[in-house]
């Protein structure tokens, strides 16, 4: 997928019927029965989203929940992951049909749940999709810019802000068509975000104790950022759309990870003394699209 492509935005309608070619609980392997389960009360819909990789299916609480099943060597436990596009289920090799069954209901309130908030947060990201137009507004460090045009039209070299701060001038004229806005203004965008992720790990790489040595920015659908053992640093770029204390948050954690690599009570310690008020800018990040997006799935014997 192009750099500056769009999502697309995904249709997340409810299961009346089972999709066709999923095979029933019933008929999978050592499949256990649906243990009976008392009635809750839930903040989830009663229809779950169509997951398109789907290639099991359950009935929680009553909602018939379809899912990607997957094996893996490196897991000790069996996770579940909720995106936009649905549920994803990990487990051990050893894991039995009858294990991830139990393991399914154990954690259906809060599977539930997460499926109702990411439909939510489909149906919000619909509504509030870009337009790639003069006079549309530009998410942009916690702001809205306004897409606008240079005085001087395609003589101008690149795009940049108004004197004001409060338009992103691009050089195009006027009847320019949409694919052209979108290219030129995430052009500048993305040059920004890579000249302030650099600012803010350079800042923050003394207090954590660490060195980095690359950063790459990427365009991911999950993640906000990701860190490896070898000091490179992935940041996704859509975090320059939102203020400086959720960037800080993101840039630490992963600058942390150079230390820990994974979410252990020493990796949020480090993360604590860096940012103390990190509980809330965490909140924060997770009510915004790529919820999630750090990597902490849930795991079923957390």
């Amino acid at each position: 997928m192009n750099l500056f492509e769009r999502w697309r935005q995904l249709s997340l309608p409810g299961l009346a019927r089972l999709p066709e070619g999923l095979v029933p609980p019933e008929k999978l392997p050592e499949q256990a029965a649906n243990p009976p389960r008392a009635a809750t009360n839930l903040v989830a819909p009663l229809k779950a989203p169509a997951q398109p990789l789907a290639n099991r299916h359950t009935v929680l609480d009553g909602v018939g929940v379809p899912y990607e099943f997957k094996r893996s060597n490196r897991r000790r436990s069996i996770g579940f992951v909720v995106r936009a596009e649905g549920l994803t289920v990990t487990a051990p090799r050893w894991a039995t049909a009858a294990q991830i069954e139990e393991a399914l209901h154990s954690r259906a309130g809060w599977i539930l749940r997460k499926l109702g908030e990411a439909r939510e947060r489909s149906a919000r990201d619909a509504r509030l999709a870009q337009r790639w137009e003069g006079g549309a507004p530009l998410a942009f460090q916690g702001r809205a810019l306004r897409l606008d045009f240079a005085p001087e039209g395609r003589a101008a070299k690149q795009a940049r802000l108004s004197d004001d701060g409060t338009r992103l001038l691009l050089p195009l004229t006027p009847g320019a068509g949409a694919h052209a806005i979108q290219v030129s203004a995430q052009r500048w965008l993305l040059r920004r975000a890579h000249d302030r992720f650099v600012e803010r790990l350079d800042h923050f790489a003394p207090q954590v104790g660490v060195r980095w040595r690359r950063l790459s920015v990427m365009h991911a659908r999950s993640r906000w950022g990701s860190a490896s053992g070898d000091g490179a640093i992935r940041l996704n770029w859509r975090l320059i759309e939102h203020r400086d204390a959720l960037l800080d948050y993101v840039v630490v954690h992963e600058l942390a990870h150079l230390l820990e690599m994974n979410h252990s009570p020493r990796f949020w310690a480090i993360v604590g003394r860096v940012l103390p008020d990190y509980p809330r800018l965490r909140r924060e990040l997770r009510e915004h699209p790529l919820a999630d997006a750090l990597g902490e799935a849930d795991d079923a014997t957390e």
